[in-house]
């Protein structure tokens, strides 16, 4: 047994020997480099590559050798972005001997992946965080819209400036009201108006009898996956939860516009939503710069819906001890305002007290279950008396509210350092 091993062992060596310079090759080969823009992918435009090389050799001339590179293929191939980077700073040597000054911006477009590694002497300059910032706010964005070459112009002009010594913008916002609209919010704001448009019309021919059970969502799919088809085109990446969210929205739409004609609290619900999303516009637009999407608009609902909530609650209590008896509200009322005025006094005479919008926060919290505990203590008897005297008030308290070739390497190296993205 061992000796047939022994024959069979240098077999399979002979062959891995025999094919490694075939896996060797396999490798995704550097394109020369001949110029600041090697785009064998050709996904620029001449315009774009002019540009770039312009002002790429612009920033050789002005810093004494700095090399700002871009390479665009089509794809790593099995090897990563990072390792493909690291080969091409290899073998191209961005930058001068011993200063180290290039950085190399690849972006690999079937692969939608894009990397920016620096050499050694930029790294204090370009440091991962500043590659990571320029990927994510300038050229990421850019990318996801389809517009790649304003996305390496983007990119490629931030890295210019970091290597003359300039800081980066400031980064960018992630207040909610600076989400700003995008070709997402237009694809489903059309599929709600037409499921919206499909209710009205099968609304006003609700006497014709339906044949099939499927027939109307059928409609609904065949909108959905209107919808999803112009999502795949616009975003791949964002595919799973615009339908997710198409699943949810279009038959809602079309549930509102099935009942449009025979509900009037429908009617006015959907207006009332309307203007405020003008408002919302406006507002935003006016102070922030931008205009709204509709994740803005839905969210400012739900937090209106929420904080209409965290008011009624306690105006429903105060209203019902009042009704109840106003003696006994007065008496809540005074008890409730002297244990908060006493509470007030004595955290403004501790000498470590809070800061004035933390104190505002604690006793904002501390005031609205005080009310509430204030007007539930005591509740659950009543007299006859009061139940006729709570009759002529305001309701019971039950209602509610609903809601070229001179370009070469200078033999600089990279460590390894950078930042890397999708799209």
């Amino acid at each position: 047994m061992k000796q047939a091993l022994g024959r069979l062992a240098p077999g399979p060596a002979l062959l891995l020997l025999l094919l490694w310079p075939l896996l060797a090759w396999a490798q995704v080969q550097v394109p020369p480099l001949d110029g600041p823009v090697v785009d064998p992918a050709g996904a620029l435009r001449p315009a774009t590559r002019a540009t770039l090389e312009q002002k790429a050799r612009a920033l050789q001339a002005r810093k004494g050798g700095a090399q700002l590179q871009v390479l665009l293929v089509r794809s790593t191939g099995q090897e990563s972005i990072e390792a493909y980077a690291q080969r091409v700073f290899d073998q191209w040597q961005l930058g001068r001997k011993g200063v180290d000054d290039g950085v190399l911006l690849l972006v690999a477009v079937q692969d939608r992946h894009v990397r920016i590694q620096p050499g050694y002497g930029l790294e204090g300059a370009i440091p991962d965080a500043y590659a990571k910032r320029i990927i994510e706010d300038a050229i990421l964005p850019r990318f996801r819209e389809g517009d790649l070459d304003q996305g390496v112009l983007d990119g490629s002009a931030l890295l210019a400036g970091l290597v003359d010594g300039e800081p980066l913008p400031p980064p960018r916002s992630n207040h909610l009201l600076d989400l700003a609209w995008q070709g997402m919010d237009t694809i489903l704001l059309l599929a709600l108006m037409a499921g919206f448009a499909l209710g009205r019309w099968q609304g006003r021919a609700a006497a014709v009898p339906v044949r099939r059970w499927w027939y109307r969502p059928l409609h609904w799919l065949a909108l959905i996956a209107l919808a999803g088809l112009a999502t795949a085109a616009w975003a791949p990446r964002q595919i799973v939860p615009m339908l997710f969210l198409l699943a949810m929205a279009v038959p809602l739409a079309w549930v509102c516009g099935h009942r449009w004609r025979r509900s009037s609290s429908l009617r006015r619900t959907l207006w009332g939503l309307l203007v405020a999303s003008i408002g919302i516009s406006v507002a935003v637009l006016a102070t922030r710069g931008v205009f709204p999407g509709l994740f803005v608009h839905v969210a400012l609902y739900f937090l209106a819906g929420i904080a209409a909530v965290v008011l009624w609650f306690p105006l429903t209590l105060g209203r019902d001890r009042w009704q109840e008896s106003r003696r006994g509200f007065a008496l809540r009322v005074l008890l409730l305002g002297t244990v908060m005025g006493a509470g007030l006094v004595w955290a403004l005479l501790q000498p470590d007290r809070l800061d004035t919008e933390a104190l505002l926060l604690v006793f904002g919290a501390v005031g609205y279950m005080g009310w509430a505990v204030a007007m539930l203590v005591g509740t659950g008897t009543r007299s006859d008396d009061d139940d006729d005297d709570r009759r002529g008030g305001w309701g019971s308290s039950s209602s509610s509210s609903s809601s070229s070739s001179d370009w070469s390497g200078g033999g600089g190296r990279s460590g390894g350092g950078g930042a890397s993205g999708s799209w």
